[in-house]
């Protein structure tokens, strides 16, 4: 056999290598996409149990008002935060949500400019209840001061106990199986209940829109994506003052376990929108505008 018969016979075996690992690529993604996966948002939790987290949030408010035709100077507020904590729930609402838990905190940061200061000592507890539409924190048997208060509402969400609780599966589940790529709508009339329930946000079901996608497996589990949008969405208001227009938009996110009884892995929330509204006050015309921008990215650990 001549040189060049071998080298001939050399890319030959490397152009069969190259063509069995693209078929068995392909073999395997066929495979993959032809899985279905039971959907199983909610993994209620119990008193008692213990795990970790990472919590980075950030709420942007900025308000622009006018009084009788007169533009005053805006108010814009940035809060931002960092915590790492270990948390053991104290009390579940019927459907297994968190209504109150104690956060041992590894450290607590304020974010501001791109930097974080530190403003919890490690091993500082850390009492939160949710009491009505607000969440009251405790920081080492003491209230919270008001701007420690305000960080930990942007890293830390619990849920009012109610007998009218809407289940998350109700919301953004569905009884069929689905292969990765797979979509379903949100259930307008339970997130309308839930909306009003958590944040007082009145919504009609019709002016709620939104589909769920599952949007691939990882190493982790499902990773399950929603979209939401809401149309004149009714807000808490001054006396005398009306909505004029309001339009919300949310990203969902979560890595669920194929175990359907293991607590979720992640889970990210993106929310922005603006408010338009007027009235009089004092006896002036007033009109407010409020643009709100928020995210919440929470990772959980093993006990």
């Amino acid at each position: 056999m001549n040189t060049k018969t071998l080298q001939s016979s050399g890319k030959s075996r490397r152009t069969c290598v190259t063509s069995l690992i693209a078929v068995l690529v392909c073999g395997l993604a066929g495979v993959l996409n032809a899985q279905d996966f039971e959907i199983k948002i909610a993994r209620p939790s119990k008193v008692g149990d213990t795990y970790g987290i990472e919590s980075k949030g950030s709420l942007e408010q900025r308000i622009a008002i006018t009084v009788d035709g007169e533009a005053v100077p805006p108010q814009n507020e940035i809060t931002s935060a960092v915590l790492k904590a270990k948390v053991e729930v104290l009390a579940v609402t019927a459907l297994g949500k968190e209504s109150k838990a104690r956060f041992t905190v590894a450290s607590l940061a304020k974010i501001e400019d791109g930097k974080a200061e530190e403003v919890l000592p490690a091993g500082t507890v850390v009492i939160g209840e949710r009491r009505g539409a607000k969440t009251e924190f405790t920081v080492a048997d003491s209230p919270a001061e008001p701007e420690i208060a305000k960080l930990l509402n942007v890293v830390i969400t619990l849920v009012q106990d109610n007998k009218q609780d809407v289940d998350d599966d109700v919301i953004f589940g569905t009884k069929e199986r689905q292969k990765i790529g797979g979509t379903w709508p949100v259930n307008a009339d339970a997130a309308s209940k839930d909306l009003a329930l958590k944040y007082e946000l009145k919504v009609a079901p019709k002016n709620i829109s939104g589909t769920v996608t599952l949007v691939e497996k990882t190493k982790d589990g499902l990773d399950i994506h929603s979209t939401m949008e809401l149309k004149e969405v009714g807000l808490p208001l001054p006396p005398g003052m009306i909505t004029k227009a309001s339009n919300f938009k949310m990203q969902l996110g979560g890595v669920l376990p194929l175990d359907l009884t293991k607590p979720e892995v992640s889970e990210s929330m993106t929310m922005e929108g603006s408010v338009e509204c007027a009235g009089q006050s004092g006896g002036k015309d007033l009109t407010m505008v409020l643009t709100l921008k928020g995210m919440n990215q929470i990772s959980f650990t093993g006990p």
